[in-house]
């Protein structure tokens, strides 16, 4: 580990693998974390094998020690931070919300980074939500939690293009090499005793509640547009499910919608949204509510990911097949 040099006492809380980006850089700037804190190890994967999260593997890695506590919230675990003597408490996706006795506990703040441009997407999916919205801008916002979800006063922001195929799992990423950075200046300014904040504009707060797995399902009557967006956002979890039918055979099998792009105009008049349109080794264009999507690569259930080529010979793929809830 780098030599630690003057700065905030920090205790980490994180889970997934944006919150490792944040918690590295942190540690490459020789910041002081004495404790990391994470969620307990989970089954994950489809063998359902107990696996540590992201953050602990890679706090084990640097030598830290880890705290994985069912409930942060309890008496024992606030004792447990308070034992630290932390100046801060930095937050990253740890997935669950700090009650009173725990934030009160740092001398100085609980910060938490936050993927979206506050008051903009509060909760837990503002990355997929702003992409499902069809927004072309989003950002990370480091605020200070308060008892209100995200709407505490923002100590730092920067602004972030989203790109115009960029998937939820691709732009987690780049938020968090920007919140990485954004974090080890606002711990500077902290160190310097610049402690500045600004109240957030409530009359522009909106919601980023998680996703369901029901939100993944595929509804051919909207736009293209709207569709793409939605098969952007819907990656990694829940995906963009469909079941494709085929009208020669009569069979079907569902499959998650991976890469997509809107196509030509549409024609409202013509077959139902849903329905295959062309099927080559350039993509399977769909009819939609309005305009065509061209589904470049998909996956079957049970399979490998797909592109459009290997799909359509192995699928046997044809105009006229549907794509349906």
């Amino acid at each position: 580990m780098p030599t630690s040099r003057p700065g905030p006492r920090i205790v980490f809380l994180g889970t997934p693998e944006p919150a490792v980006r944040v918690l590295e850089a942190v540690l490459a700037a020789g910041f002081p974390v004495s404790l990391v804190v994470t969620r307990p190890d989970r089954p994950r994967g489809r063998g359902l094998d107990t696996s540590a999260s992201p953050v602990k593997c890679a706090a084990l890695s640097a030598g830290l020690p880890v705290f994985e506590p069912e409930d942060v919230n309890s008496d024992a675990s606030v004792e447990r931070v308070r034992a630290e003597a932390p100046d801060l408490l930095l937050i990253v996706a740890y997935g669950r919300i700090l009650k009173k006795g725990l934030r009160a506990v740092p001398r100085l703040l609980p910060l938490n980074v936050h993927f979206s441009l506050l008051p903009e997407y509060r909760g837990a999916a503002p990355v997929a939500r702003a992409i499902a919205d069809g927004k072309t801008i989003t950002g990370v916002t480091l605020q200070r939690i308060v008892r209100k979800l995200d709407a505490g006063p923002v100590l730092a922001a920067e602004e972030v293009p989203i790109g115009p195929d960029e998937t939820a799992a691709e732009l987690a990423d780049r938020l968090a090499a920007v919140g990485a950075e954004l974090t080890v200046r606002t711990l500077d300014r902290l160190g310097r005793g610049e402690t500045g904040e600004t109240p957030q504009d409530e009359s522009r707060a909106t919601l980023a509640p998680m996703l369901s797995k029901e939100e993944g399902e595929v509804d051919w009557s909207r736009s293209a547009h709207a569709l793409h967006c939605h098969v952007r956002a819907m990656d990694p979890w829940p995906g963009a499910r469909s079941v494709y039918r085929s009208a020669a055979r009569g069979d079907a099998v569902e499959v998650l919608l991976l890469r997509s792009r809107p196509g030509p105009p549409g024609d409202r008049a013509g077959p139902p949204p849903g329905t295959v349109l062309r099927a080559d080794a350039e993509g399977l264009l769909v009819q939609t509510g309005d305009g065509g999507l061209l589904v470049t690569e998909l996956k079957p259930a049970g399979k490998r990911a797909l592109t459009a080529r290997e799909f359509v010979n192995g699928y046997r793929a044809a105009s006229g097949d549907i794509l349906s809830r």
